[in-house]
């Protein structure tokens, strides 16, 4: 756990300090699979740590737990950063010399920029897209910079697990016993 939040850490940290606005689209395709490794690696890991130190009638619900808890964090990690993404595209284009809010409420979030179609219907002029369009790639570099607290978070918290270490399991092995049955069921002989 240790090792793969280290390096979401660090996709992290790429995707929200070392790219900027003339970053190629190659380089940040390389930073996003440094953060897919970091958090495919946490996924199963989760899964076994959590699964191996539950008494086996209740791994059902330990593993529909794991996967209730992982959606609820998805749709809520999606809401509250596509919010500080809006905010801070928002506050960016109302900052900006000749903006109105009408032009801001026009935009909204920002993808509207990205369809030439929805481009020409706007008839924004070149030179106020251009700005426009950099604006909302610094809204998405400040929301990465956010969203890089979590793997510190995630670091903290492997950290703070400790060595605990899964018991080997005996179960299906010849000549095993039963001693650690959670039922206290009796051997046959």
């Amino acid at each position: 756990m240790v090792v793969s939040s280290i390096v979401l850490t660090i996709g992290a940290a790429l995707l929200g300090f070392a790219m900027d606005l003339t970053t190629g689209r190659g380089i940040i395709t390389l930073y996003m699979i440094v953060v897919g490794l970091g958090i495919g690696v946490s996924f199963s890991l989760l899964n076994i740590s959590t699964l191996g130190s539950v008494p086996p009638q209740y791994k059902g619900s330990a593993s529909s737990l794991i996967t209730f808890f992982r959606t609820i964090g998805s749709a809520l990690g999606i809401t509250v950063f596509g919010a500080i993404q809006k905010h801070a595209f928002q506050s960016d284009v109302l900052a900006m010399p000749g903006s109105s809010p009408e032009l801001a409420a026009q935009i909204k979030s920002g993808q509207a920029l990205l369809d030439p179609q929805i481009q020409a219907a706007m008839k924004i002029p070149q030179e106020v897209l251009q700005k426009l369009l950099a604006e909302l790639g610094d809204s998405i570099i400040t929301t990465f910079q956010w969203a890089a607290l979590l793997p510190v978070l995630a670091f903290v918290f492997a950290l703070l697990m400790g060595k605990a270490r899964m018991a080997p399991s005996n179960a299906g092995k010849p000549g095993a016993s039963n001693a650690g049955n959670p039922e206290g069921a009796p051997e046959r002989g």
